[in-house]
């Protein structure tokens, strides 16, 4: 079996603080933290490459001081998870395998069933 798998990085900016008017209708940035908090996410499967991929991007996130917590979202069939013994290297959110359609069992589906 083979299955195809992309890692994409994500950055979601998430207000926290609401925006205060100037006097001439401009954003007041004086009195306000920080308006947005960042959070680095980024998708793996439960393979040797992919704890590879993990290493380096927690090392550049570290060494680049990129602001906010990072987090893995990992994704495994329960077999491949209960082998898998890379679950330190990352902040770690666990989430549903998409390697198979739960309908047809097929590993690669062209149109949705």
């Amino acid at each position: 079996m083979m299955a195809i798998a992309v890692a994409v990085s994500l950055l979601l900016l998430i207000p926290v603080a609401a925006e205060e008017s100037s006097a001439d209708g401009g954003v007041n940035v004086e009195n306000q933290k920080a308006p947005w908090r960042i959070h680095t996410l980024f998708s793996v499967e439960c393979q040797d490459y992919f704890d590879w991929q993990t290493v380096g991007l927690v090392h550049s996130y570290k060494k680049a001081q990129q602001p906010g917590p990072i987090t893995r979202l990992l994704s495994c069939t329960e077999e491949e998870r209960r082998r898998y013994k890379g679950m330190g290297l990352a902040p770690t959110l666990e989430v549903p395998s998409m390697t198979r359609n739960p309908k047809t069992d097929d590993w690669y589906v062209t149109s949705f069933q």
